[in-house]
């Protein structure tokens, strides 16, 4: 296997991040609708720094695991999401402290990078909580992993938040396609 480079450990830490961040979002979106408490959703195109919005879930102070905790309690059993896996890999990404060479001291390749995580002192002993080698291949299951829980969460929203969306787009596909040749 080829080893992985500097540029493409930063796109794929990159694309985790921006997955979960879309994740913890989408999963506020949801269950601000599942919560159906029926006032009007913040503006964001209209919001400037120092203005106040009412709290929400989308503007709660919450953290990732109360987010998601609350997402598996209102969202449908084929929604829910493995919160625990979903906190850790964040918590891996923010935290771990990042070791090159580790697993290539042989070779002098700096990469895969090893992200190293501990815990919560006892006796001025620390425990390595987690030790990911941050190949090619554990990147993609992370992917894979994230798509899914972004499907489950867009799932979970329902229709309702997409039906006006579709009907402009169908309304524009029909102005693109007058002869109705598109599925």
């Amino acid at each position: 296997m080829t080893p992985i480079t500097a540029d493409q450990h930063m796109q794929n830490v990159g694309v985790l991040i921006e997955q979960l961040r879309c994740i913890e979002y989408s999963a506020r979106v949801a269950i601000r609708i599942l919560n159906q408490d029926g006032s009007p959703p913040v503006d964001f195109a209209r919001l400037r720094k120092g203005d106040w919005v009412p709290e929400d879930a989308v503007t709660n102070y919450d953290q990732l695991d109360a987010v998601l905790k609350r997402f598996n309690e209102l969202a449908p059993a084929r929604c829910r999401v493995d919160a625990r896996r979903l906190v850790d890999l964040r918590h891996q990404l923010a935290h771990g402290r990042l070791v090159a060479g580790a697993t290539s001291r042989e070779t002098l390749n700096l990469f895969p990078l090893v992200t190293v995580k501990f815990g919560k002192p006892k006796s001025r002993r620390v425990q390595v909580t987690a030790l990911i080698e941050m190949t090619e291949r554990w990147f993609s299951e992370q992917r894979a992993f994230l798509n899914q829980v972004v499907e489950a969460v867009m799932a979970a929203q329902g229709p309702a938040l997409f039906a006006d969306f579709f009907a402009r787009l169908g309304e524009r596909q029909a102005d693109d396609d007058p002869e109705g040749r598109r599925c």
